[in-house]
């Protein structure tokens, strides 16, 4: 019999990602104390901070308190000095060592709303129901209830979308307005994504509106290539609009019919490193920014500066090794989750799609299935061991996982260097090396194998940090 619904954390602990209250690590799945008295519906975790949000609404934090960067260097120096870091930890006394976390999960009691005037002012959370979230490398980004956006953290690159240069930061989240310029509108926010130093949002429309740091085209904003000084959005920008504004500068036949294709009404969006996923209402994946690893799923090795059509039925059958692992006519992706460098989509029929760097094994395909990238750009050892794999079914059976028994999959997440696979049943399978932290912290022998995480655990839901594991399940 299946205990109580819970949130649980595996890993390595250094960024306190585990949320237990400590630095310690825990090889195993450990149920989070702190969020045992709540009903936690969603979970949320990225470069350094986790977030939960709660059925009624309240959102807690926890995680690294500083920045990427001395994220790096702690880890660094962790490897080295392990004990010494630990000893450290343990006394409190981690900022020595630029180590600095909210060890286990707090609520978050203030937020920062618009008035009338369009002054900021802060109320108490009771006042705000958090509906989802999503974290980047220094910042994090929440929708309430009644579609307010929020930000908070670093704004160096304008990624918090608050247009106060590149100075801002926020400590509480602060209200964040999409004013529709062509309408004077302002529009109701539903879903957020942060990539890594860039916010992506969907509005009730089904519009999508980005800012921060665009230089690889991740915000998917033509003008954005056409002027290396301007590649920073300080403001949320409506993508369709910005586009079309800025082909209508450009051309001097304003009569000529536009020849830009227009991003359809979207219904989730998901953010990477340096790419953006998008799915639209009837099913089809569009896609924007780096691909010099095919995490865009097109399989020429070039960057997109707006949001193109990836014709996922087309390209998974050319590149399928045979014909039942190509997507059918009638089968269409429900849900995309862009990971570091690779990407993942979900089918109606409960198949896996991977493509992107497939270095640690996190799209599950054998070696000599990767394309390289001629480009010059790239040193040819560099490109051949990214592994850059085209769009491909993952076949997942007995013969792949001898544990597996439903071969349906109900949730996929990818995340740094795996990606992990909720099956219909709650078993949790993940796909590449194991090295951030989860399976025991040890790699796989085979990667193309997909392997049980979290024994003895009821998966509904699962997220991964840079070094952790969080799933939302019963034991």
């Amino acid at each position: 019999m299946l205990g109580r619904r819970a949130v649980f954390s595996w890993g390595y602990g250094i960024l306190g990602g585990l949320g237990h209250g400590s630095y310690n690590h825990s090889p195993s799945p450990k149920r989070i104390e702190v969020l045992g008295t709540e009903h936690i519906d969603k979970i949320v975790s990225g470069w350094t901070a986790n977030l939960a949000i709660t059925k009624g609404g309240k959102l807690f934090e926890w995680g690294w308190e500083k920045n990427f960067t001395t994220a790096i260097k702690c880890g660094m120096r962790f490897e080295r000095m392990r004990r010494y870091l630990e000893f450290l930890q343990n006394l409190n006394m981690g900022w020595i060592s630029f180590n600095s976390a909210q060890t286990a999960p707090k609520e978050l009691k203030e937020f920062k709303i618009l008035d009338e005037d369009g002054d900021h002012i802060q109320v108490p959370s009771t006042d705000v129901v958090i509906k989802n979230a999503s974290t980047g490398s220094e910042f994090c980004a929440a929708v309430c209830a009644d579609g307010r956006l929020f930000t908070w953290g670093s704004g160096i690159r304008g990624q918090l979308g608050l247009g106060e240069g590149i100075v801002t930061s926020r400590e509480q989240p602060t209200e964040v307005e999409l004013y529709h310029g062509i309408s004077k509108e302002k529009r109701v926010a539903t879903s957020v994504a942060c990539g890594f130093q860039y916010l992506v949002v969907l509005d009730d429309k089904g519009e999508v509106w980005a800012c921060g740091k665009g230089s690889t085209g991740c915000l998917g904003l033509q003008y954005m290539k056409d002027d290396v000084n301007s590649r920073r959005a300080f403001v949320p920008v409506n993508v369709n609009d910005s586009n079309i504004k800025h082909y209508l500068d450009q051309d001097q036949r304003k009569d000529r019919a536009i020849n830009f294709q227009k991003l359809p009404p979207v219904s989730q969006v998901s953010a990477g490193l340096n790419h953006t996923l998008f799915l639209t209402e009837d099913g089809e994946v569009w896609a924007c920014g780096r691909n010099n690893n095919l995490e865009l799923g097109i399989p020429d090795f070039h960057d997109r500066w707006v949001p193109t059509y990836l014709s996922l039925h087309e390209v998974s059958k050319r590149f399928a090794s045979a014909p039942h692992l190509a997507l059918s006519k009638d089968e269409r992706i429900i849900k995309v989750s862009a990971g570091n460098m690779h990407s993942a989509a979900l089918t109606s029929k409960g198949r896996l799609v991977t493509w992107g760097m497939n270095r640690h094994g996190q799209c599950g395909q054998a070696a000599d299935k990767a394309l390289i990238n001629e480009s010059k750009s790239l040193f040819r050892t560099l490109a051949e061991s990214a592994l850059a794999t085209p769009p491909h079914i993952l076949e997942i059976s007995k013969n792949t996982c001898p544990e597996v028994e439903s071969t349906e999959a109900v949730e996929i997440h990818a995340g740094f260097y795996d990606t992990f696979v909720v099956m219909k049943d709650g078993l949790l399978l993940r796909v590449g090396s194991g090295i951030n932290g989860g399976g025991n912290m040890v790699s796989n022998p085979d990667l193309t194998h997909q392997y049980p995480e979290a024994a003895g655990l009821n998966v509904s839901q699962v997220a991964s940090g840079w070094r952790h594991v969080l799933a939302i399940g019963t034991r």
